[in-house]
């Protein structure tokens, strides 16, 4: 069983968090672009885009992270990754 609770943040967190918000091509170029592609479950794109989200969380150093992934047939009759 996952527990959740409130966690204190510090100073580095906040700053961190501040740089979030700026709307500057720094934003857009290291954030939002390796987001904005095709990422449909059990492509590549999937792959790239839950790797570089993982990293972000972790370069945080302030995030418990767990993978929940598992096989399932599709509506089409393929089986993928989730």
């Amino acid at each position: 069983m996952v527990k959740h609770g409130v966690r204190e943040i510090g100073a580095k967190q906040y700053q961190c968090f501040s740089t979030l918000s700026d709307d500057s091509e720094d934003f857009r170029v290291n954030l939002l672009r390796p987001l904005l592609i095709e990422r449909v479950s059990g492509t590549q794109g999937n792959v790239k885009a839950r790797q570089f989200i993982i990293s972000k969380l972790r370069s945080l150093d302030m995030w418990h992270i767990e993978l929940d992934t598992f096989d399932e047939m599709t509506p089409v009759k393929f089986k993928i990754s989730f």
